[in-house]
């Protein structure tokens, strides 16, 4: 499905562990080393979670990321919506180096704060090589929100869509309110 022209015969997605991105698009060389095509960085959003926004925290460093590797939310519902089984909605997908240059732009002249916006880098001689760190860091982060790019308005439109999906026939953003509202205090 994904290669229905079959122009990449010999290439294969391998997922990665406790590393960035999560999964490659590569193939096997004669000489046993892998030429990378592209990276996947998959994120999950539970729609119906009370922040009414993707909460996950994307700190990799854009020095760590191609032209061409992909950040990829996946949101998902119960069929349900209190029950049943998982339904994945469209991903979001946008340039996970784009994202990532931008979540640092923001940071340092976009946010209003007082606090120091700089920001630490890993030197990272090239994407894709096994590394401990490929995260960037802040000078200050009291809130421990860094990274949390769906603050930042990169996706903002796909949210707005998502959270206006019907589930059950009712907005997912309504059944939010309303499941707040149910919350024992």
């Amino acid at each position: 499905m994904w290669d229905p022209d079959d122009e990449w015969p010999l290439h294969r997605f391998d997922r990665q562990a406790q590393t960035f991105p999560d999964v490659l698009l590569r193939r096997q060389l004669d000489s046993g080393d892998f030429e990378v095509a592209m990276g996947i960085e998959l994120k999950g959003w539970y729609v119906l979670s009370k922040e009414a926004e993707p909460s996950f925290r994307y700190t990799v460093s854009p020095a760590a990321c191609t032209d061409w590797d992909l950040l990829a939310v996946v949101p998902w519902h119960l069929s349900n919506v209190l029950s049943g089984v998982p339904r994945v909605d469209s991903p979001g997908i946008w340039s996970a180096q784009h994202a990532a240059e931008y979540r640092n732009y923001w940071w340092q002249h976009v946010r209003d704060t007082k606090a120091d916006r700089s920001i630490a880098s890993p030197e990272i001689e090239a994407p894709y090589r096994q590394r401990s760190n490929t995260s960037d860091k802040p000078a200050y982060d009291g809130g421990g929100n860094f990274g949390r790019i769906a603050r930042i308005g990169i996706m903002n439109n796909w949210t707005k869509g998502i959270l206006h999906r019907r589930l059950v026939g009712i907005p997912a953003c309504s059944w939010i309110e309303f499941l707040k509202n149910q919350a024992v205090t």
